[in-house]
């Protein structure tokens, strides 16, 4: 059983994912929503969905939130195929977390 993020621990990915990218693009930017993150940097977009539940929608697990981003490339992407590329694993550790790394997914 895969263990699942909280609110928090997700914060600490994004933040330390803002913290690489910063590093290799000092332009790049976090934009936050009530149900999800965004970080931009040279030319592409990231977006995280928040590990939350609420009566209109359930993010609460990792496999929920696959889910939904993929149903969101799969939707959005019919009007905007330049635009919604894939959906992409972050791999590693919450500390030190790698965009569309390879092994198991953290988020």
């Amino acid at each position: 059983m895969q263990q699942q993020s909280s609110l928090a621990e997700q914060t600490h990915m994004v933040q330390a994912l803002l913290a690489q990218r910063r590093r290799a693009d000092p332009a790049a930017q976090l934009f936050e929503t009530h149900i999800s993150w965004v970080l931009a940097d040279g030319g592409l977009a990231y977006k995280f969905k928040k590990a939350l539940r609420f009566d209109f929608l359930d993010f609460s697990t990792l496999e929920k939130r696959r889910f939904y981003c993929g149903e969101e490339l799969r939707l959005n992407r019919r009007l905007a195929p330049e635009i919604y590329l894939d959906v992409s694993p972050v791999t590693g550790t919450l500390a030190s977390p790698e965009l569309e790394g390879t092994g198991t997914p953290i988020e």
